[in-house]
């Protein structure tokens, strides 16, 4: 079959030409080389979960993220299946009934912690939150929830730091007469349907702690990001956000991309593009795929992984 016609009406579309404009523009973190830095986007994210920095959007972060963590513990099966993951049920259902509100926050990246106990060895939480919450709402009592997360974006876990960290928090809180902390778990390791749903890999997102909620990017940008950016904030917090956004992403079309890595995590407007340009393409674009996985540039694993694929459409 010829695909002539479909090849110049592909380049011609107003999705393909967006989408190569998106894709040409740098970041700043990419701009900066440090587009897959973990203290980059931990110290990101400290910031944006800060209810006293620059953002403007004071505790409205905070509330996102809890809530995430709620949604994380409830419906994806990485978390599920473990049944550990934990979550101080009280605040799970105060959250779920907004029978709580937060009254402020202290956050800090790369917190240093004695929490292997040999002074020698530097340990380092990604970002530690104190989160001063009133529940019940008609409560007098102000609760402290720690919140422990550890990120991993090109790394693995190692010398078991998740339990290490888990011990530490565990003891801290006890001691300090504080609620159950949470302890998370954040990678970007993820894949994305078509349609925009988000399958998890159990292996790529576990950690050696079991009691930690797990989550990956696009939770982080779906459920945080992209929720903070339809609130009232001025234009610098807004092109903050984007450009963050648009740096979670690796400018394919550059060529500017490792072997072995992938996008963290799409912004709701890229998605929207990249759907559209499968739907007007589909026929083309499969053609695309299958010469690809029938000829000998591809393993015998990505072969089977394709047409288990083809299968699902």
């Amino acid at each position: 079959m010829e695909y002539w016609k479909e090849i110049i009406d592909l380049y011609n579309s107003n999705e393909y030409q967006r989408l190569k404009a998106y894709y040409s523009k740098r970041s700043t973190l990419d701009i900066l080389g440090v587009a897959r830095s973990e203290l980059a986007h931990s110290n990101m994210l400290a910031w944006l979960l800060d209810p006293n920095e620059t953002h403007g959007l004071g505790l409205f972060p905070i509330c996102k993220f809890l809530q995430l963590l709620t949604k994380a513990k409830l419906e994806l099966g990485v978390n599920i299946a473990e049944g550990k993951a934990e979550f101080d049920e009280k605040l799970l259902d105060a959250i779920l009934t907004n029978d709580c509100e937060v009254i402020s926050a202290e956050v800090k990246a790369e917190k240093p912690v004695d929490s292997t106990g040999d002074k020698h060895k530097d340990s380092r939480i990604d970002i530690y939150l104190e989160v001063a919450l009133k529940w019940p709402k008609d409560s007098a009592d102000i609760k402290i929830v720690p919140i422990v997360v550890e990120n991993k974006v090109e790394s693995k876990e190692h010398d078991k730091q998740t339990v290490s960290y888990y011990n530490w928090c565990t003891d801290y809180a006890r001691k300090k007469g504080y609620v159950k902390p949470l302890f998370v778990f954040l990678t970007p390791a993820r894949t994305l349907a078509l349609n925009g749903d988000t399958y998890y890999h159990y292996k790529t997102i576990d950690c050696s702690c079991k009691e930690y909620i797990r989550i990956n990017y696009q939770y982080i940008a779906d459920f945080l990001i992209e929720q903070c950016l339809k609130q009232d904030i001025s234009e610098e917090t807004q092109r903050i956000l984007k450009d963050y956004l648009r740096g979670l992403t690796y400018t394919y079309i550059n060529g500017d991309i490792k072997e072995g890595d992938s996008y963290m995590a799409i912004s709701d407007a890229e998605k929207e593009l990249l759907v559209k340009f499968w739907e007007n393409n589909q026929n083309l674009l499969l053609a695309v795929l299958e010469a690809y996985f029938e000829s000998s540039a591809s393993t015998e694993e990505e072969t089977r992984d394709f047409r288990k694929l083809k299968e699902t459409m």
